[in-house]
């Protein structure tokens, strides 16, 4: 159900379109001097016919006359509808069926067939031009549009044609208003205080006034000062209505017939367009790399027309090509399109854009040509595989695939669903991506892992980090997807910054293993006095990082605890787990009877000089104990319980003495 529509009136020159407007309306839209003079229409008229239901038609007188054409193909963009004007005393001539041809092309949905000047004609002359009339259908998709006889003079057939009108209301579905607004500009003025006015009308999507739009493909961003519609102010327009929009700062410089206002950020932008260009019944054949006028939203621009499948497309045929602009343009994919000769102003064919892109095609580019021709399906369940595998590391959001493929976000949103319950495609993140190639980064990023442990069999496993640069190209959000995908499947497991494979365990040389045992050793033999990575050097006397190694696979198995490390790095200090649990449970019976502890506190229950301090630092870092600085005292953290599961000499073991 509609309530505002837009109609196209279109056919051969002086054939009545612009008298059949007037009955309609009551506007005269032959306003220009030139047109009066010659009696026909140059540019695209408009007017709008009010409904007393709240209904609105909004109409397009488009020229008839061929030197025009031009303007006539620029005011079907958009429409609902189209009425093909046929006068009974000359019939269908050549622009009725250019006209019928082009409304073919662009794809508008309905049509209304209107003989018009039946006055002037007996019945036996008028039934054969309802005849050639329904002839003229047959072909088409209009085959079932009413024939309707009308006369400007005598009103004859207004009521049925009102009528028909009507019709249209309930049988187009309503706008999509989710889609992004899209208005291809066909008219600029200056109005003397209010500033820079552009009309046109509203193909897709809904504009509220103050809303912020983008105007492509120069991309310039302006506010919506006021809207226009009909004659009337409104706060809000949408796909069905022309409109005039009041911007807040450009001026007539900064803007052009043929720009497109749109939702920022909504237009996919470039300067080659591939699309499914169609030729035709009746129409010259189509050469590869010939020029061509190309007429798309209100623009009209030179373009070279390269077929990628043939060297020529004929009559009646459908094939993909890439045209090939001088400048860059921003327009929806989807979009229909026409091409004109350069210099004799014939049809040659049309079609809808299926990519807009930055790049010229080529032969060579076998994967590209499968995306184009899954785009010219149609089947959007084919569609969003297809771009996700086009676009192979990339996440896209259904907002995303909305501008790449040109369907209403709400589709998109409701195919994406059955997607993911076919195990297609997965959600990752705030988007989607393919089921099979995800599960690819998952075993590329196991096999890593399994290569890393291979070689470094003494590692616990490999930092993150590490394992992240192997993958410089994959998105972040990605990354982190994967690994926790393997994790919960239990292909692999996180530990402390490191990744490896489910139970793996380190394997140590002889010489490490026999050094790992005699840290261990010196560290539980010196109980609560820690142990310093300076202390093992001397008494060792063995090279440093091997050392170092044997401390940091210590500290990684959880079998030695870094309490201290000095600011320089030169002094480390360890204890062994069970130690600093002693350590814990004697503070907590002292905090059973005691508020707060001092430095001497500690001393005293622990003589071991100065390392004390340490060891509280790290207890603070850990938040066991809670420090003040004002007090020079300690307290128990808040959250720590006053329970102690060691809290007596007898859990020291009898080599180990305070």
């Amino acid at each position: 159900m509609r309530n505002s529509i837009i109609i196209a009136v279109a056919g051969h020159v002086k054939h009545g379109k612009t008298s059949l407007v007037k009955m309609l309306t009551g506007v005269e839209l032959n306003r220009h001097l030139e047109e009066r003079r010659r009696g026909i229409t140059i540019t695209s008229g408009h007017a709008v016919l009010r409904f007393p239901d709240n209904k609105t038609a909004f109409f397009i007188d488009l020229p008839g006359h061929k030197e025009f054409l031009h303007n006539a193909i620029r005011g079907i963009w958009g429409i609902d509808a189209a009425i093909l004007v046929i006068a009974a005393d000359e019939g269908v001539m050549p622009q009725t069926r250019e006209h019928l041809a082009i409304l073919q092309l662009l794809g508008v949905p309905r049509l209304i067939c209107v003989i018009t000047k039946v006055d002037r004609m007996e019945k036996d002359l008028l039934a054969l031009a309802l005849e050639e009339t329904a002839d003229l259908l047959k072909a088409t998709p209009y085959t079932a549009a009413p024939i309707i006889q009308t006369s400007s003079i005598t009103m004859q057939g207004r009521e049925g044609l009102l009528s028909a009108i009507g019709h249209l209301f309930d049988t187009l579905p309503a706008p999509d208003l989710e889609q992004p607004f899209v208005l291809a500009i066909d008219h600029i003025l200056h109005k003397e205080g209010h500033g820079l006015v552009v009309t046109g009308s509203v193909s897709s999507g809904s504009l509220n006034q103050e809303d912020i739009i983008e105007i492509q493909p120069v991309g310039i961003m302006d506010r919506v000062r006021a809207i226009q519609a009909g004659g009337r102010p409104q706060l809000q327009v949408h796909a069905g209505m022309r409109t005039g929009l009041n911007l807040a700062t450009l001026r007539t410089k900064d803007v052009t017939t043929g720009c497109i206002v749109s939702t920022p950020g909504a237009l996919p932008k470039g300067r080659f367009l591939n699309v499914e260009l169609y030729v035709p019944n009746g129409m010259p054949s189509i050469k590869s790399y010939m020029s061509a006028r190309l007429f798309i939203g209100t623009l009209h621009t030179n373009c070279k027309v390269v077929l990628m499948n043939s060297e020529g497309l004929n009559a009646n045929e459908r094939g993909l090509a890439q045209l090939r602009l001088e400048t860059a343009i921003a327009i929806p994919p989807n979009s229909p399109f026409v091409l004109i000769s350069l210099h004799r102003n014939d049809l040659l064919g049309g079609g809808r854009v299926l990519e807009i892109s930055d790049r010229k095609w080529r032969k060579r580019w076998n994967e590209h040509g499968a995306l184009l021709q899954t785009l010219a399906t149609g089947d959007l369940s084919e569609i969003i595989p297809a771009l996700m595998r086009f676009n192979p590391l990339s996440i896209l959001t259904p907002e995303k695939i909305a501008i790449l493929s040109g369907y209403p976000l709400r589709i998109i949103k409701e195919r994406l669903s059955l997607l993911c319950s076919a195990k297609t495609i997965r959600p990752v993140g705030d988007g989607y991506f393919l089921s099979d190639a995800f599960e690819a980064i998952q075993n590329s990023i196991y096999e890593t892992v399994l290569r890393h442990h291979a070689i470094h069999s003494e590692q616990e496993g490999m930092a993150r980090e590490t394992l992240r640069t192997q993958f410089p190209n994959l998105p972040l959000v990605l990354f982190d997807a994967a690994i926790n995908g393997l994790t919960s499947t239990g292909r692999l497991e996180c530990k402390a910054g490191l990744i490896l494979q489910k139970g793996f365990r380190p394997r140590f040389n002889r010489q490490i293993e026999h050094l790992m045992q005699l840290i261990l050793k010196t560290a539980e033999s010196s109980w609560i006095m820690p142990i310093t990575l300076h202390g093992i050097l001397q008494t060792l006397t063995l090279p440093e990082k091997e050392v170092r190694d044997a401390f940091k696979i210590l500290t990684r198995q959880n079998k030695l605890i870094k309490i201290y490390k000095s600011k320089t790095g030169e002094r480390e200090e360890y204890l062994t787990p069970a130690a600093l649990q002693f350590i814990k449970d004697k503070l907590l019976d002292f905090f059973k009877t005691n508020k707060e502890l001092t430095i001497e506190d500690a001393k005293n229950i622990f003589p071991i000089g100065r390392r004390i301090i340490n060891i509280l630092d790290y207890l603070d870092s850990v938040s066991f104990t809670l420090f003040d600085k004002n007090k020079m005292k300690r307290i128990l953290y808040p959250h720590v319980k006053h329970n102690s599961t060691a809290s007596n000499s007898s859990n020291i073991p009898q080599n180990k003495n305070l």
